[in-house]
């Protein structure tokens, strides 16, 4: 049986610093960032390669990381 692999999201590399003051923004708090070394295993880039999504779906992400953050949030209240 074959299959696809398909990768969702915005197709923009976002700084893990960033994500988390994204994420500290919508929450209402700041957070407490403490930064150690690279650790085994750690990458310094990671995205998402939305090419099979595009292809196959026809996905074209209207979204930002913040709005979907923000929303994301929102729905949990």
């Amino acid at each position: 049986m074959g299959y696809e692999i398909i990768n969702l999201g915005e197709g923009e590399t976002v700084s893990l610093k960033e994500l988390l003051n994204l994420i500290g923004t919508a929450l209402g708090i700041a957070p407490i960032i403490e930064e150690l070394p690279m650790q085994p295993g750690d990458v310094l880039e990671t995205y998402a390669d939305i090419s099979n999504a595009k292809r196959l779906l026809n996905y074209t992400p209207t979204i930002s990381i913040s709005k979907g953050i923000q929303r994301y949030v929102e729905s949990l209240k």
